[in-house]
């Protein structure tokens, strides 16, 4: 059985997967839904309500077209902070990729956060989202792979 490893938004991709000769699993990388607004308005695109209506679809297209398969939620926002190291090995350990701390170290180099546009951290309530999508990313974030979208 060959294994095939998905970015989030492939998972708009499920119906047209190959059959059960490839066991499939997922990784979904979560945002921050203000973070991915401000970086589609500093291009130019849209405006924040078209954004936050567009990523609460592609999340929840995400979740939704992954439900059954292996999962794994990674969170954007912590591989900018002191969780780093521990993203890298529960994502490599999802990949069944065991990382030696050298190669550990040498992906945390290779993160620029210089390159980050904004950062708004995990924070959204307080802010003009729609109810879904403060739902939607609390439950992500919190690890609620489970919850219902």
């Amino acid at each position: 059985m060959r294994q095939l490893h998905c970015l989030s938004g492939t998972t708009l991709l499920k119906a047209v997967w190959p059959d059960n000769d490839v066991r499939v699993s997922v990784i979904i990388c979560v945002r921050n839904p203000l973070d991915v607004s401000k970086s589609l308005q500093n291009r130019g695109l849209f405006v924040k309500s078209i954004n936050y209506w567009l990523w609460e679809k592609y999340v929840s297209s995400a979740v939704k077209n992954s439900d059954g398969l292996p999962r794994y939620i990674m969170h954007y926002e912590h591989y900018f902070d002191e969780h780093v190291s521990g993203e890298i090995l529960r994502l490599s350990g999802f990949l069944d990729a065991n990382l030696s701390e050298v190669k550990t170290n040498e992906i945390k180099q290779f993160i620029n956060p210089a390159l980050r546009e904004s950062n708004a951290g995990d924070k959204i309530w307080g802010h003009n989202l729609s109810q879904n999508v403060k739902i939607l990313y609390s439950n992500l974030i919190s690890r609620n792979t489970n919850a219902v979208f």
